[in-house]
């Protein structure tokens, strides 16, 4: 009986920590068109996470960049936005990741040709299939600002994610348009 109950205690644990919830075929797409950082790498997935209790985890949303100083100067600050989309390419709402410098863990200034890489943790799971990466502002040395022109950023993500007929707003936290 001790065995019996052992086992069915061991399936039901192993079923609550087991692989997260993703869309087996999720794509994770980038749109490159600042002059000044590239982003080489983006990934994201819903991951059990240990919430210090020993054997209990939560799902959470987590998100992957890494990106590459392109400019002739040191980047103070740069703003990477995640447009997030369902299983029917239906928009849901984004996010926005900002740079101090480096990463999170150094605000120094991230210096031509340097590559660095950070990440995001979300309260809970997210329904994402398609996930959209790309950089809207910059923070030069100098202290100009780039900001992404959504003109072309329209018409290279049509380029990059064709299937998404209907891309609705282009910021990470679309909001219905205030009624006047």
């Amino acid at each position: 009986m001790k065995k019996l109950f052992f086992t069915i205690v061991l399936a039901v644990l192993a079923g609550e920590s087991g692989a997260a919830q993703n869309y087996a075929d999720r794509k994770a797409y980038t749109v490159n068109i600042s002059p000044y950082v590239e982003i080489t790498n983006f990934s994201f997935a819903n991951e059990d996470r240990d919430r210090g209790r020993g054997l209990s985890t939560d799902t959470r949303f987590i998100a992957n960049y890494s990106w590459r100083n392109t400019s002739q100067q040191p980047i103070v600050a740069l703003e990477i936005v995640m447009l997030k989309y369902d299983a029917f390419d239906e928009r849901l709402i984004g996010s926005r990741f900002i740079v101090q410098g480096t990463n999170s863990a150094n605000w120094s200034p991230l210096l031509p040709g340097q590559s660095s890489s950070d990440g995001s943790i979300g309260f809970r799971d997210e329904d994402v299939f398609t996930g959209i990466a790309y950089v809207r502002r910059v923070r030069l040395n100098d202290g100009s600002i780039w900001r992404v022109d959504e003109s072309k950023l329209l018409q290279e993500l049509k380029k990059v994610a064709p299937n998404i007929r209907n891309p609705g707003s282009l910021a990470p936290d679309a909001k219905p348009t205030a009624k006047e």
